[in-house]
């Protein structure tokens, strides 16, 4: 089968014929044998069939929205004084930035993760002034409004304008303000969509597994990352399968 999408699923299958064998009964035929192969082969294969079309759409509109929070970066950057704008998840990785080429990089203020989790814990907006840098930055949480995580602080976000000496400060306020709540409009219906999806594709593994026959399920990207598996814990880790 081709399937469109750029992450791998692994779907393990537990034989109980295998397990029989290693059990050192041979309570099977060979012909019964092979006939229970040729069974779970085609279960398995109807099963991956079924749950790629649900990850198709699932997974599809995970990376639209995930588009959707890129360009709100990139728009809010057109602003007059914006230097740049970045978008924080909950591990303070960022997942969306204005210079899209530093997207999952560290961020060049190597205390911003450490602002990051505080509001994230705090759930309050963050203002500092760096005249010396000539830096004016506001960080403000992203909130949930999806109903699967409605009010939750999902994310943050990082707005940084240009702070040049004689600029009068309430002026740059207010022009930084604005462009925050615009911003936190679209950030906050599009970061909700996309961690909703997330709750999608993790839920499906799980109901996945309880269907009988299934050992476990792991979805992984193109880096072997796994990002769903019926085992919640093993989520951000390498897959063990991986070739």
């Amino acid at each position: 089968m081709r399937f469109s999408l750029n992450v791998k699923v692994t779907i393990v299958i537990t034989l109980t014929i295998f397990i029989v064998y290693l059990a050192g009964v041979y309570l099977v035929t060979k012909n019964m044998s092979k006939r229970l192969r040729n069974s779970m082969t085609e279960n398995s294969i109807h099963i991956t069939h079924v749950f790629y079309q649900q990850l198709n759409e699932i997974y599809s509109n995970i990376q639209k929205t995930q588009k959707q929070l890129q360009a709100s970066t990139e728009h809010a950057g057109d602003f007059k004084g914006v230097m740049y704008v970045e978008i924080y998840d909950r591990d303070a990785k960022v997942i969306a930035h204005t210079q899209k080429e530093l997207v999952g990089k560290a961020p060049e203020d190597k205390l911003n993760p450490e602002f990051v989790i505080k509001i994230l814990d705090s759930g309050e907006t963050l203002v500092m002034e760096h005249p010396d840098e000539g830096r004016y930055e506001m960080f403000v949480p992203v909130l949930g409004t999806n109903k699967l995580n409605k009010g939750q602080i999902l994310g943050v976000i990082d707005l940084a304008m240009v702070y040049k000496p004689g600029m009068e400060l309430s002026h740059l306020k207010d022009h930084a303000t604005h462009i925050i709540q615009s911003l936190q409009l679209s950030v906050n219906d599009s970061y909700s969509n996309f961690e909703a999806g997330k709750i999608y594709m993790q839920d499906l593994t799980v109901h996945l597994a309880e269907i009988e026959g299934v050992d476990h399920v792991e979805i992984y990207d193109k880096n072997g990352v796994i990002i769903a598996h019926t085992n919640e814990e093993r989520v951000g880790g390498k897959s063990i399968l991986r070739a």
